[in-house]
């Protein structure tokens, strides 16, 4: 083999070899903001989103626990559709809700509190070669909670709730709201609409710290 094509041949696997790498170290960090995440939201932010005085009033299933064929139904929830929980206020506080179809299916999505001065929300559209992201998914929640969290204090420091999900995805494909793509390295390209659009499209359920009685 000629040696600037060994050569060549080499370093494009150390560079394979690394990019690997760094997505899996990526992909970890992302792993324990949103795992912080949620446990801070389960104390400051599910009851107000679901009017609850203690958390312990409502029952947070993660469907992440379904990812094998044990379940095939919530397995589906969290692969195909993108639901990371399902919300349901306790049957043992609120015997009136212990019916079926009583149930809220939440997204989570949280960001690290350095890019909270961006003032936007962004979408996954992921590689439309290979995987699809959660813009695709998301008519399945009736609930998109985005936020940015301080890993350092373990605090969230702002954090929205979406609404309309459906109607917020079509404008998105009609290209009747405004919005700004970023295309990765890796081919990923994510989505972002600043939060004062959705304000203004009436999408934001609730905006902490702005919505504060």
């Amino acid at each position: 083999m000629d040696k600037n094509k060994e050569f060549n041949e080499t370093n494009r696997g150390n560079n394979e070899i690394k990019t690997l790498l760094s997505n899996d170290e990526q992909f970890k960090k992302n792993c324990e903001l949103a795992d912080l995440g949620h446990e801070l939201a389960k104390q400051s932010v599910y009851p107000v989103l679901f009017n609850v005085k203690e958390v312990s009033e409502l029952e947070i299933l993660p469907t992440a626990i379904y990812r094998d064929d044990a379940c095939p139904q919530l397995k589906s929830l969290d692969g195909k559709r993108a639901i990371d929980f399902i919300v349901k206020k306790s049957s043992k506080a609120f015997p009136q809700f212990s019916k079926q179809g009583c149930e809220s299916y939440v997204q989570e999505k949280w960001r690290d509190d350095k890019y909270r001065c961006f003032k936007d929300v962004n979408f996954g559209v992921g590689n439309p070669n290979t995987v699809k992201g959660e813009i695709f998914k998301l008519q399945a929640a009736s609930h998109f909670l985005f936020g940015y969290v301080d890993k350092e204090k373990k605090i969230i420091t702002e954090w929205l709730c979406i609404k309309d999900l459906t109607r917020l995805v079509e404008l998105i494909h009609e290209e009747m709201i405004p919005f700004k793509t970023y295309e990765d390295d890796n081919g990923k390209i994510n989505i972002y609409i600043p939060i004062r659009i959705l304000k203004e499209y009436n999408f934001v359920h609730y905006h902490y710290p702005d919505d504060i009685q």
